[in-house]
């Protein structure tokens, strides 16, 4: 061993296979002895020994980027090749034979462990895949990017739908890479369970990876944390849905891959990350808004970790924060300036700057209780306390393992306070993964064999005991009123089949069947109407203003689907706010569950879109839902009054280098306006 790059190894009888990444006693006076300076002392790696950095210029320098930190040489490492007492050559190419046996028979046993897990994960999806309502809805603005109308709904409103920018972003290069010529339901389909696998995988490899830094002999590693995303349903059921989900589940992956990365160079004896993978790190892990808004909690931890890891410099603090934040501020100015919002549509619908924590109990009971996920949780708990008692990991090691835990921990509380979701389990996934991402793999020892086989027994007997029916929870203001359902059971059942995977299928279920035919009829006619969907209300054809574009306008509750039942020339009248300005600025009458709470008055669709010329057959026909001729003229006068006219303003007229910077001065007055549902008090407010 050369002297100006000590390293000292630890035999297999030395290590302590206790815990999933174990610290040896001793290690820095052992470093110590080899002629370490001491300067990797507080960094140093649980269950290997710390190394001195090797000097400026010397081989060991010059790699230490490329080099992968668990395909050291290990005769460089052996005590017994340090001279002439260390024995004969022969003897010395022998041990060193063994050892890369022994790493290779490790490999494939990982390996091995990795691919069933994964293979198992890819069978659940594959047999669960679905597109929901809500994955449909990214489908539209991406026909509409590559019909050259821009990310919108409609043409003529600027509205952005997507929650996940990124997401809506990849599904245009998928259709583009593949022809356009593919069911883009399909596509979304596909590509998202794509990813989930991906994100499955690259976890359990950084996991072992970061295991065996720590175990490289034969301990076998086996399944722990990642048993909980093979046996929850939610897993199956979101790794598609055509909805960000496996791209939440890629990133996750990929940021945790990085951040282990940087601990493993580190650990084998970099003096400091490279500038070109701190500053690409940090880029990549500033997608996580985009990939959706409340991944930017994970990026700030994670951005905290890197930085922390790699030695703090304010220089280094700098760089990630410019790094992380180019791309996500740049969209920011544009979403501010182009659609006049500081968060996508469905997030002012929605309400989620708001507190609404007792929705989000419940949204948690509605996860927890069909599950029985108090089990896992103590379990994991237990086993991460028993770790950090006994393994006593370094201070850099230590912030590696924390950083995915206390992401999951904010994401959590995050879930809580925005009141959750309504479609069961969604929201709790990235919370689940972040929480086991450290221990996903686990070696076998006397610490991990009851942690196992308890993981192991809830797998088997907890999850499929308990029933279907509980993952529904009714709402408190009425019969057949929910705050939380198993949304594929309702599209299995509406549509039918076992996998709805495309519009297609989703068009030809029951009654958007005949909504569907009422709107290819009014087409074949060649006059203008508004079509109404019978789920929301039962209305003749109304006469479409002369503003309105196309030739023809459907009120509906499902925006993904009438995105296909509709022309990209026609308009989309959502009654539920996602894509409706003035239905998205409601006040909300009646707390229910998410995203369906602003239910909007069928006076405001008329006056919106509604031919006036014709208000006095509209007020007829659309008695039975409450409009009056009074409300119909105070909803139409209020849409001429200050700020309301401006917020229409701000998506309607065309788009200026005056109305960008209009919208964006103005985006954080548009985002908190709200009117009264009421259209009389709605004009006692704003057309004073």
């Amino acid at each position: 061993m050369e002297a100006d790059s000590p390293t000292v190894a630890v035999t297999e009888e030395q290590q302590a296979p206790e815990a999933a990444i174990p610290a040896q006693a001793g290690q820095e006076t052992a470093a110590r002895a080899a002629g370490s300076d001491g300067s990797e002392g507080t960094d140093r790696d649980a269950g290997s020994v710390a190394t001195a950095e090797a000097p400026a210029g010397s081989a060991a320098a010059s790699d230490s980027e490329t080099a992968d930190p668990e395909a050291a040489d290990p005769e460089a490492s052996d005590p017994a090749s340090a001279g002439p007492a260390g024995g004969s050559r022969a003897g010395r190419l022998a041990e060193r034979a063994r050892r890369v046996l022994d790493r290779g028979r490790t490999w494939w046993l990982d390996t091995a462990v990795i691919l069933v897990c994964a293979g198992y994960y890819t069978r659940s999806g594959w047999s669960r895949r679905w597109i929901t309502d809500d994955g449909l809805i990214f489908l539209r603005p991406v026909r509409q990017v590559l019909a050259g109308n821009g990310p919108v709904i409609n043409t003529g409103e600027r509205v952005e739908t997507s929650t996940s920018t990124l997401w809506q972003w990849l599904l245009v290069l998928a259709d583009v890479l593949t022809g356009g010529h593919r069911d883009l339901g399909k596509v979304a389909v596909l590509f998202g369970l794509a990813l989930a696998i991906a994100g499955v995988l690259i976890a359990l490899d950084t996991c072992r990876a970061l295991v065996r830094a720590s175990n490289p002999g034969r301990i076998p590693l086996l399944p722990f944390g990642i048993l909980a995303v093979l046996v929850l349903p939610p897993f199956w059921v979101f790794a598609t849905s055509g909805l960000e989900t496996g791209l939440e589940l890629f990133w996750i992956a990929v940021a945790w891959r990085l951040l282990v990365r940087a601990h493993l160079l580190l650990q084998a004896g970099a003096p400091a990350l490279r500038r070109r993978r701190l500053v690409g790190s940090a880029v990549f892990l500033g997608l996580g808004p985009m990939v959706r808004p409340d991944l930017g909690l994970t990026m700030a931890v994670f951005l905290v970790a890197l930085v922390v890891i790699t030695r703090f410099t304010w220089r280094r603090a700098l760089a990630v924060l410019l790094a992380a934040g180019f791309l996500p501020g740049a969209y920011q100015v544009f979403r501010m300036g182009y659609y006049g919002l500081l968060v996508p549509m469905p997030g002012v619908t929605k309400e989620a700057g708001s507190d609404l924590w007792w929705r989000g109990i419940v949204y948690f009971a509605n996860f927890e209780k069909p599950y029985a996920m108090w089990f896992p949780a103590v379990l994991a708990l237990v086993f991460a306390v028993g770790y950090l008692w006994r393994a006593r990991p370094s201070r850099r090691l230590l912030v590696v393992v924390a950083a995915p835990l206390t992401a999951a921990l904010l994401q959590g509380v995050y879930v809580l306070k925005v009141g959750g979701d309504f479609m069961h389990g969604r929201m709790w996934i990235p919370v689940v993964v972040l929480g086991l991402l450290p221990m996903l793999l686990v070696p076998l020892s006397r610490l991990t064999a009851p942690a196992i086989v308890g993981f192991a027994a809830w797998t088997a007997f907890g999850v499929a005991d308990f029933p279907s029916s509980y993952k529904w929870t009714p709402s408190a203001h009425g019969h057949n009123l929910w705050y939380v359902w198993d949304e594929n059971a309702v599209y299995v059942e509406r549509t039918g089949h076992a996998n709805p995977d495309s519009a297609e299928i989703h068009m030809n279920a029951g009654d958007l069947n005949i909504h569907r035919h009422a709107i290819n009829k009014a087409l074949a006619s060649g006059q203008r109407e508004m079509v109404f969907d019978n789920n929301y209300i039962t209305q003749p054809n109304v006469p479409l203003a002369p503003g309105v574009g196309g030739s023809v306008a459907s009120v509906i509750g499902t925006l993904g689907v009438a995105g296909y039942l509709v022309p990209l020339d026609g308009t989309i009248v959502d009654v539920w706010g996602l894509s409706n300005t003035i239905g998205a600025h409601m006040d909300i009458p009646v707390r229910g569950a998410a995203g369906h709470e602003k239910l909007l008055p069928e006076v405001w669709n008329l006056a919106l879109y509604a031919d006036p010329a014709a208000d006095a057959t509209t007020v007829r026909t659309a008695a039975r839902a409450g409009v009056t001729a009074p409300a119909l003229a105070a909803a139409r006068h209020t849409l001429q009054c200050g700020q309301v006219k401006d917020l229409l303003d701000s998506i309607e007229k065309p788009m200026t280098v005056g109305r960008f910077f209009s919208n964006l001065t103005n985006s954080f007055d548009y985002t908190s306006l709200r009117i009264p549902a009421d259209p009389i008090a709605a004009e006692k407010k704003f057309c004073k």
